[in-house]
């Protein structure tokens, strides 16, 4: 149960971290392959939104924005969930692994 919570938490927390680090640090560049590439870690779905969608909706109305956000959202949350559950998973697998361990043998003195 705690891994679900902290999976939702870094769900929440790796999306938001990621926006208000890079954000404020795109304004110093002006190539619009880097704005770009620094906008698929938070964007993807809208990328793939508009390869499923006909190119007539796009792009979106003003009245469109609030669910398009909630999608963008939605989608980081259970990536980033995913993900941060998956590395608290096998965490967890390697700490039960080392500690089923047998104990090392006490040496043998030949008195």
């Amino acid at each position: 149960m705690k891994r679900v919570v902290l999976s939702v938490i870094g769900g929440v927390a790796i999306p938001f971290v990621y926006s208000v680090i890079v954000g404020p640090l795109s304004t110093y560049t002006e190539n619009d392959y880097v704005h770009q590439f620094i906008y698929v870690p938070i964007g993807w779905p809208k990328l793939i939104l508009e390869r499923l969608v006909p190119l007539n909706s796009f792009p979106f109305r003003d009245a469109d924005a609030t669910t398009l956000l909630l999608y963008i959202i939605a989608c980081d949350v259970i990536l980033y969930g995913f993900l941060t559950y998956a590395i608290l998973s096998t965490l967890s697998r390697r700490k039960k692994i080392a500690a089923s361990l047998p104990p090392k043998p006490t040496p043998f003195n030949h008195e």
